[in-house]
């Protein structure tokens, strides 16, 4: 898997295929069928959504709500970034919010 080169930084992104996390949650025995009156969507659009490799927030949120399964905290867990400790939220976000400003 390589790296996408982002404003003279490698991100992550390169390595999420979302397809391919939806696919590992669907059930083997689950037919391309079935998959697509689940999500309501065509058959061909169903066999579409485990090929790509990025996908709408407002789509895999549907995915997620009918798969049973919480597809953005899965993307979170592959990034390489820790959780802040000890610093309360809004303060973090405070600091996130000052250091993007300052960046751009």
């Amino acid at each position: 898997m390589g790296f996408v080169k982002f404003a003279g930084n490698y991100t992550i992104m390169e390595q999420i295929h979302i397809g391919k996390l939806i696919e590992e949650q669907v059930p083997p025995l689950m037919t391309k069928a079935k998959l697509s009156r689940l999500l309501g969507v065509s058959q061909p659009a169903a066999t579409q959504m485990l090929k790509v490799k990025t996908m709408q927030v407002k789509k895999l949120l549907l995915v997620s709500e009918r798969l049973n399964y919480n597809f953005f905290r899965a993307i979170g867990e592959l990034l390489p970034i820790e959780e802040p400790s000890g610093i309360p939220e809004d303060v973090y976000y405070s600091q996130l919010l000052g250091q993007l400003k300052a960046n751009n």
